[in-house]
């Protein structure tokens, strides 16, 4: 069924406030922003921010919502490694090479998480939401492994859960230094970090 100018307009206002939010919760943190930082950037007012949101806690899980939905480029370059006859080098070098393209559009978006998650430790609803989002990531990368395994590129007695953790570990650790200490996220020596921890 074909939208009307109502339904376009209020999509197209929900965008907006996403992309503001992004953008000005990277740059203050979560903690330090507030609504009215979010609107203003929007070019909204806040009437137009609570049809769309009750408050900006659930602003936040908007977002992070939004920012699962975005990682498709990366999927899709998990599911061509799982997919194709690739070398072990080869396949995880697609990985992290769609890993960097996605993080360097909003780099400080870590320390926004690690701000969010601080602000509401208290709240169940918020820890079940990051501990959903952490076995979402592990599971990922479980699939990934599954399938280099079934392909012989690393070896049967591989501890598929136990790397993915690594790994994940690890990615966190580069990005960390990339905010932290403005460390370069090399494709190619993290590539081979990758495949060396996987041969281990």
């Amino acid at each position: 069924m074909k939208k009307n100018k109502f339904q376009l307009k209020r999509e197209a206002t929900y965008a907006n406030l996403i992309q503001a939010g992004i953008e000005v919760l990277c740059e203050r943190g979560y903690s330090a922003s507030s609504i009215d930082d979010v609107v203003s950037r929007a070019g909204y007012t806040k009437g137009a921010f609570y049809v769309h949101f009750e408050s900006k806690e659930q602003f936040f899980l908007h977002l992070m919502d939004h920012r699962t939905e975005s990682r498709e480029s990366m999927m899709a370059a998990v599911s061509k490694a799982r997919g194709e006859a690739m070398t072990l080098h080869e396949a995880v070098s697609s990985v992290v090479k769609a890993s960097i393209a996605f993080v360097t559009q909003s780099p400080e978006w870590i320390l926004v998480y690690m701000d969010f998650f601080i602000q509401s430790k208290r709240s169940g609803l918020i820890q079940a939401k990051y501990i959903e989002l952490y076995a979402n990531w592990i599971a990922e990368i479980k699939q990934l492994l599954e399938k280099l395994k079934e392909n012989g590129q690393v070896s049967e007695e591989i501890d598929i859960e136990s790397k993915s953790r690594m790994l994940n570990a690890f990615w966190d650790g580069c990005i960390m230094h990339h905010v932290f200490y403005k460390e370069e996220l090399d494709e190619q020596k993290i590539t081979d970090a990758f495949v060396k921890l996987l041969r281990e």
